[in-house]
């Protein structure tokens, strides 16, 4: 789960924008600068509250898949501010207090690979990509030197590609029977709502990053793809809560059960590759949070017996047991789900012949 930041000017020009407003106008009717508004659009589009309908500038905004996310704590923000008697409007009638911040929830997801087989191998090293005033710009692709050179037959390259907000890894692999070109999909912060509503969305998203930036090489670079397949890799879904780990542990690791904690990206996370469960990860924290407290309010009083104490040590076992059983009943039901889906699909495609 990453904490994403909404500051109060992030709110303004999102509103703004929704409401059909340019980045100009957004300048001088208020007091951000430009560079501000421009930075603040772009932060609003990659993390998915909105999309930019325009192929030039200027640029034109909609609501993006997450923005009903941050419509309600627009809602939430107004209704807060107008309660609040030392709120004062500004220029644009948008009520505001000191610069506070709004923490959206979200799960990483990361950890996933989409394949392409090379119809036609372009340019290696460097893509040539045009600037708005015509002139070409040299952008590094795969390295001047394989990090496999033939072993057993195979050759393997590794490679960046600059791309619509992201530097993603590539790799070229080339063997006799023909070349695969591979693209290690970005990470992305998914909602638990977002996940709850289709466990695939992380892989949907992936597929369609990796195969815009397979389309920018060929345009660019004079590539040559087939279609994209996802790799057998497992994606995997964390949450980094503070609430869990504290600010200094970064190095705390186990890999039991469905659910594991990991440090293999720079912190610890805890961590599950079923798409079903991680729609749950964020409840953890608020669990363990609230039995430490409560174990800490009975540890102050003194009055406590020893069988009081095991009886105490025997409830937070069985709400853990309980919290386990639940998860595995959530996943035998979505496997009921999905088979019974699929006997219906077998069903139908079966009825029209004798």
């Amino acid at each position: 789960m990453t904490l994403i930041r909404i500051t109060e000017d992030r709110l303004k020009v999102y509103r703004m924008l929704r409401e059909g407003v340019s980045q100009s106008a957004i300048v001088s009717k208020t007091d951000l600068k430009r560079s501000m508004v421009w930075k603040a659009a772009r932060y609003l589009v990659e993390q998915g509250f909105l999309e930019d309908l325009s192929k030039g500038t200027p640029h034109t905004y909609g609501p993006g898949p997450r923005a009903d996310e941050l419509d309600a704590i627009v809602e939430e923000h107004d209704l807060n501010n107008t309660a609040d008697s030392e709120v004062s409007s500004d220029a644009i009638g948008v009520t505001q207090v000191s610069s506070t911040v709004q923490d959206v929830a979200t799960i990483l997801a990361h950890h996933h690979r989409v394949k392409f087989k090379v119809e036609k191998v372009g340019d290696r090293e460097i893509l040539k990509v045009p600037k708005e005033d015509g002139s070409l710009v040299q952008i590094p692709f795969l390295e001047h030197q394989p990090y496999q050179n033939n072993l057993r037959g195979v050759t393997r390259t590794k490679g960046k590609i600059k791309f619509n907000g992201f530097a993603l890894s590539v790799e070229l692999e080339e063997t006799a029977k023909g070349e695969m070109f591979y693209i290690y999909g970005p990470r992305k912060d998914f909602t638990r709502q977002q996940l709850l509503d289709d466990p695939e969305v992380y892989d949907k998203w992936v597929v369609a990053q990796c195969l815009d930036s397979a389309n920018f090489v060929s345009k660019w670079g004079g590539w040559r793809f087939g279609l994209p397949e996802l790799c057998d890799w497992i994606p995997h879904y964390a949450s980094d809560d503070k609430r869990v780990f504290g600010k200094a542990n970064t190095k705390f690791t186990a890999s039991e059960g469905d659910v594991w904690t990991s440090n293999s990206e720079g912190r610890s996370e805890i961590e599950t590759s079923d798409p079903r469960l991680a729609p749950y990860i964020p409840k953890i924290p608020e669990q363990l949070k609230n039995l430490t407290e409560q174990v800490g309010e009975l540890k102050d009083d003194r009055s406590l017996d020893r069988e009081v104490l095991l009886e105490l040590r025997m409830s937070m076992r069985e709400v853990i047991e309980l919290w386990k059983m639940q998860l595995e009943a959530n996943r035998l039901q979505a496997e009921v789900a999905t088979e019974e889906q699929e006997r219906r699909i077998t069903a139908n495609g079966n009825g029209g012949h004798s």
